[in-house]
This record gives C-alpha cells, structure tokens and sequence, in this order.
C-alpha cells in the first residue's frame, strides 16, 4: 500500500499527473486483499475522471471491474465513495441508466451529491476496520 498512499499523496497536493497511474497499476501487483485492489481501483477511476480520460479503455475497465467486485463484497463503509465515483463516470459518460442506478444507491445511503464532482479516494487510514461496517 505504499505505493498507493504515494499516489493518494499526489491527490491531495493536486499533482494529478501520469505518475499517479503508475504507482497505482504498480500497486496493484502488490495488492493481496480485497480492500487493497477496492482502493487501488476506486482512486484509478478517480484519476481517470480528474484526468478527462474516461473514455480511455483502461478507464472502462476499471469501471466494470469496481461493479463485479461490488457485487461479491462484504464490506459496507466505504462503498458509497464507489458508488458515487461511479455516479460521476457514467454521469460523464451518457449512460444514463447506469447514472441513475447510481443515483439511486446514494439516495439510498442518504449521500450529498450534485454534478459537481468532489472525488472521493479510499486509503489506508480505514484498513484495518472490520469487514461489515
């Protein structure tokens, strides 16, 4: 996770540059748990957004890898940041029946959100919290 937390680093320093994907893709070779490629995921969707490169092939990937492991996970806390990643990536990319699907799971969750995108990183600070919350 230390490569990944270097790129959270650049996030919060606002140097969203091709670093970021590296340390991210190179972290992700690393990763041994489900958490790990969780945050190594989410925060590459959030460079590609950040970017404007959602329309590149790997962005997409990404995206729908985040859905299939959504689908299979336990964890509860911090899949709303997911969801409205994901949210703003459809948003941007027109698929609005994916968009509103989302929609719905922040309404749901009762989480702000507006088409203004205020990116939402995961890292290592909640790591090590118990699974279901």
């Amino acid at each position: 996770m230390v490569l990944h937390n270097e790129a959270t680093i650049k996030f919060h320093s606002q140097k969203i540059n091709e670093d970021i994907p590296a340390l991210l893709y190179n972290a992700k070779i690393t990763a041994y748990d489900e958490y790990d490629q969780f945050a190594i995921n989410n925060n590459l969707l959030v460079y590609y957004i950040l970017s404007d490169r959602i329309s590149n092939l790997e962005c997409q990937k990404i995206a729908l890898e985040l859905e299939v492991m959504i689908e299979h996970t336990n964890f509860k806390r911090f899949i709303d940041k997911i969801y409205y990643n994901l949210y703003h990536y459809y948003l941007r990319m027109f698929n609005f029946k994916k968009r509103d699907f989302y929609k719905k799971k922040l309404i749901l969750a009762n989480i702000a959100f507006d088409d203004n995108y205020n990116y939402k990183l995961m890292y290592e600070t909640s790591w090590k919290l118990p699974i279901d919350i």
